[in-house]
């Protein structure tokens, strides 16, 4: 692999000095580095020597892997367009938990598993999200690596949710909302509103209900061949999607939300020996206690 699309978050902390170090590395170890033109202005003074700008389609045609600094929020946004060019992609820490990510900006030199082919993938599932209208038009469709959250407006106290798998009637609460999760996902949102810890290689769907008006509500998990449906109750209520953390944007009377497994997978690179369990230890336990 000797083509790397760079995708750096300008948001963080001392982004430009940390993308110019990735870049300078990769560009000193005989790597083409490409990077997206719309942030040459801001990138330039820092990474114009070591770097090819060009549009991002042409970057994720000619690379041969993806390299995500920032956080794990970066990673989220990068997964979708990776995934469907079928390109790995690396995630490099320059945020604060970092959980998805391989490794921290300062430790780059185990980029060198790259080069000697020492390198693994990890594949994993995405979720498909449509929003369809009350006429049977999809409105709205993308692809996500984490969850899927339907929640309550501002001022809603409780909304009322129905879920069907498969058609088949199964779920109905009135709450704060509902998350359906991928396995990378189950430990974001869907853990800290009580669902399961699941790992990230799995092939299932996690549902998981936020703060359900009764007691008898409980996460469930389904196999990744189910189709999840959500619809909002009859009664008139803000009720918001988000897919992957981005903006909410309101659920319209009469609208449904339906998930199912993506057809794209998500090749993850990992040049480090942490496991996922390590993770968990290192990150979710140690980090929050």
């Amino acid at each position: 692999m000797k083509t790397v699309y760079v995708i750096p978050n300008l948001l963080k902390n001392q982004a430009q000095e940390v993308a110019a170090r990735v870049c300078k590395y990769l560009f000193d170890n005989e790597y083409d580095v490409l990077v997206d033109d719309g942030l040459k202005a801001e990138l330039e003074n820092y990474i114009s020597k070591y770097v090819k700008f060009c549009n991002e389609d042409e970057a994720l045609e000619k690379c041969d892997f993806v390299i995500a600094i920032g956080g794990d929020g970066t990673l989220l946004h990068a997964a979708p367009k990776t995934a469907k060019h079928n390109k790995p992609v690396l995630g490099i820490n320059n945020g604060k938990l970092g959980f998805m990510t391989d490794i921290d900006a300062s430790e780059l030199d185990k980029l060198s598993a790259i080069k000697d082919g020492t390198y693994k993938i990890e594949e994993r599932m995405l979720l498909e999200a449509s929003v369809i209208d009350k006429d049977g038009n999809e409105i709205i469709k993308e692809i996500l690596l984490n969850d899927v959250v339907i929640t309550k407006g501002a001022f809603s106290r409780l909304v009322d949710v129905k879920i069907s798998v498969d058609s088949i009637p199964t779920m109905e609460f009135r709450g704060d909302g509902i998350i359906i999760s991928t396995p990378t996902g189950s430990t974001g949102y869907s853990l800290s509103a009580g669902g399961p810890i699941i790992e990230p290689n799995a092939k299932c769907i996690a549902v998981t209900p936020i703060c359900p008006h009764a007691l008898s509500i409980k996460s469930f998990v389904l196999s990744s061949d189910r189709t999840v449906c959500i619809e909002p109750g009859t009664v008139a209520q803000d009720r918001y999607i988000s897919i992957d953390g981005n903006d909410h944007i309101e659920v319209k009377e009469g609208e449904k939300i339906v998930v199912r497994q993506a057809d794209e997978l998500l090749k993850m690179i990992r040049v480090t020996d942490q496991g996922f369990y390590d993770r968990i230890n290192g990150k979710l336990v140690k980090e929050v206690l």
